[in-house]
């Protein structure tokens, strides 16, 4: 089964939250993929006192469903990978699912859509791979091979013959 990822660039934060949509209508193009990406994306950064800026904040994820009935009927929402912390009160869960869930509602009409968010405490279990090496130019992921450190999104190398 196939995940469509909707982030570019990300820099992996330890409190990322993951927003997964379920039972988006069939044949969902590009382009209606990234409106609602950018649907999402401005709901979430709405709440201000989480302080993201845009999608390197999140990850979005548009799971394709293995079955076609009833699809586009309901559109579920899970919003998950906050860590459970004083300031995330049920109001404040319930303003981010709000804001989300209209937002996906007012593209989708004639869906009835549900959000949820669930905060987690990391004790639980928890881990994230370190940041990745980023380009000094561009901000791009890097390859090093010994000494000789690459950048492929814009050519710049150090320490390469």
């Amino acid at each position: 089964m196939n995940l469509y990822i909707s982030f570019t660039h990300v820099e992996r934060r330890a409190n990322m939250p993951v927003i997964k949509v379920w039972c988006l209508p069939p044949n969902q193009n590009e382009e209606a993929l990234n409106r609602l990406h950018q649907t999402i994306v401005g709901a979430v950064c709405k709440i201000r006192e989480l302080g993201f800026r845009g999608q390197e904040d999140m990850t979005c994820l548009f799971v394709p469903d293995l079955m076609q009935y009833g699809l586009g009927g309901k559109i579920i929402i899970e919003i998950g990978g906050f860590f459970n912390k004083a300031e995330r009160t049920p109001g404040f869960c319930q303003r981010l699912a709000l804001s989300v869930g209209t937002s996906v509602c007012n593209l989708y009409r004639n869906a009835r859509v549900e959000c949820f968010v669930q905060t987690f405490d990391p004790v639980q279990g928890f881990w994230a791979s370190p940041e990745p090496e980023r380009c000094p130019e561009c901000g791009g992921r890097v390859t090093r091979n010994g000494t000789c450190v690459k950048c492929f999104s814009c050519n710049w190398s150090q320490g390469c013959s």
